[in-house]
Formats: C-alpha cells, structure tokens, sequence
C-alpha cells in the first residue's frame, strides 16, 4: 500500500488482485482513518484469494463525503481522500 499527499488530498493505492468491486469496501472518517476491507464472495476459491483488512491512520483530518475508490480489471486500488475543510 502507497500514500501519497498532494496539495488538497491524500491519494492512497492498493494492490487486491482478484477481488471484484463488490468484494472490496472503502470506509473513511472524519478524524483520518481509512479502513479497507475484502472479502471474497467465493471463500473456497482456487486461487487463493483470502479476506483482508486494513487499517491506515492518515495524517490529517479528511472530508468523507468527498472520498472515493476506483478499482481497476487488474485489482489496483486508488482511492482519493480529500482533506476536510476548514470553516473560515
């Protein structure tokens, strides 16, 4: 798993191969954690392929309603976390 900050976000990458969208959730919250999970709906599956999660603890607080995933063919995971606004 990679982390990367930009100017206003934090871009995080994942490799899941063999899981399917439907198999992989992305939860973010307020205080900067994001959890990813998988979980594969054919557990006895012949490749291999086993439930997950994990935990990443960003630096900063994040905006959730703004975060969002995209999960390729080939099970790379991006996921865009914006950070959280400041009220002026």
């Amino acid at each position: 798993m990679v982390l990367y900050t930009q100017n206003d976000s934090f871009e995080v990458y994942a490799l899941v191969p063999g899981l399917l969208q439907d198999e992989v959730r992305v939860q973010s919250d307020p205080a900067g954690r994001l959890v990813i999970t998988g979980r594969p709906n054919q557990l006895d599956n012949p490749w291999g392929v086993t439930s997950f999660k994990k935990l990443v603890t960003l630096p900063a607080r994040n905006d959730q309603l703004r975060t969002n995933d995209v999960l390729t063919f080939h099970g790379c995971l991006h996921v865009h976390v914006p950070f959280a606004q400041q009220n002026l």
